[in-house]
């Protein structure tokens, strides 16, 4: 929010949900946030949500051998 200069109250109605509950997303301590909820906030900074795994550390050095990649999907694309 702050890299796209808007405050709350915009992003909440940019969102169209309540302030209460922009600032229960925005909480770090709430491990409720559902996908929906990250994509619309997204969304209303003008953004995508991409979601993606990583390696840890150990796992770096790892062979990628028996790895099958999938197709690279967006939401969009789904629709």
């Amino acid at each position: 929010m702050e890299s796209s200069n808007i405050t709350k109250t915009v992003m909440a109605k940019r969102m169209k949900t309540s302030r209460a509950a922009l600032e229960r997303l925005l909480d770090p301590e709430n491990g409720s946030v559902t996908l929906q909820t990250l994509e619309r906030a997204a969304l209303a900074l003008g953004k995508r949500l991409q979601i993606g795994l990583v390696n840890t550390p150990e796992q770096k050095h790892k062979s990628k051998a028996g790895v099958k990649r999938l197709p690279n999907r967006t939401r969009a694309a789904q629709v």
